[in-house]
């Protein structure tokens, strides 16, 4: 288990704007570019490692199930030539144990969020605000 790691990001209620709201599509695929940035920046990912990114497919219209994986690829092996392959798939939580698993880290983490600004305290590293 400690082999494991997670990195996170995340929006402040407060700080929404419409056009996050408006484009939940290109809002989720900005979030989820984030915390691969993240990953890798802490080292978690390497240079031409295999990307594959499991997604919940609750809410996700059809017409979006590719561009997530087009946008990452574009984003980190045309652009910035990070990954070798890249690899990305919509799963039901209701059977998949590592979506569930994601869910309930980020059920925890919020909490940890929500305490950590009450507190004035910084968050852990694995954390990223998206601005």
């Amino acid at each position: 288990m400690e082999n494991n790691k997670y990195v996170n990001c995340y929006i402040k209620n407060d700080d929404i704007d419409t056009k996050w709201i408006d484009n939940k599509s290109a809002a989720y695929n900005f979030m989820v570019k984030l915390a691969i940035e993240r990953a890798f920046d802490l080292g978690y990912l390497k240079k031409d490692d295999c990307l594959y990114v499991v997604s919940d497919n609750r809410n996700i219209s059809n017409s979006f199930k590719k561009s997530l994986e087009e946008y990452l690829i574009s984003e980190f092996i045309l652009k910035k030539s990070i990954f070798k392959t890249i690899k990305h798939e919509y799963v039901d939580s209701k059977t998949h144990w590592g979506v569930q698993l994601a869910d309930y880290c980020s059920f925890s983490n919020n909490r940890k969020i929500i305490y950590s600004a009450k507190n004035n305290k910084k968050l852990p590293k694995q954390f990223r605000r998206v601005y």
